[in-house]
């Protein structure tokens, strides 16, 4: 198989140290052994669509990962300090049950308040309409819960306090551009 030059270029970043040894032994694994995953892996970044994000876990661009979901929280980070330029920003996170959902949310837990954003973490799962009443009561800007609707499939859904639908339409338009640089 002919490997594209754009998914060598992010392979090859991936291959550095920023990322750790972990991730860098999956992709050399891929290389090897599976190259139509490593290409699907990395052809393109994982797009945010109408419910957040949703992809299969995994290394890569175009997967769920640590990485992406930081880059993705750093970019709504972003966001949301320019639409509430000067407000103390706040951000609910609920888990459900399925594998790897905690130790996400902690990832963009962590991201956030690196921003100085303050952050409502359930320390145990939810489902979605319990962190719908978290957003509203704590008075946040923002709230993301993690799903699994598949064995490998990780959903990164986002809503605002007032209506789920029109911000991720909102965020969706927006956003995109916004984090293009995060």
């Amino acid at each position: 198989m002919n490997i594209s030059k754009l998914v060598l270029e992010q392979v090859n970043k991936w291959l550095t140290p920023t990322f750790d040894s972990q991730t860098q032994t999956e992709i050399e694994k891929m290389m090897t052994s599976a190259p139509a995953e490593l290409e699907d892996s990395f052809y393109k970044n994982l797009e945010f669509g109408t419910g957040g994000m949703r992809g299969i876990m995994g290394v890569g661009t175009n997967r769920i990962n640590k990485y992406t979901l930081g880059r993705n929280t750093q970019g709504l980070s972003l966001y949301l300090k320019k639409i509430f330029a000067g407000e103390d920003l706040r951000v609910a996170i609920a888990f459900d049950c399925r594998h790897n959902s905690k130790e996400l949310a902690e990832v963009v837990a962590n991201v956030f308040s690196a921003n100085c954003i303050k952050v409502f973490l359930f320390s145990d799962l939810r489902a979605t309409p319990e962190l719908s009443f978290a957003v509203k009561e704590l008075n946040c800007h923002a709230g993301i819960v993690f799903r699994r609707k598949a064995l490998r499939n990780v959903t990164f859904r986002v809503a605002d306090s007032n209506s789920p639908s029109t911000a991720i339409r909102s965020l969706k338009r927006k956003f995109s551009k916004a984090w293009a640089y995060a």
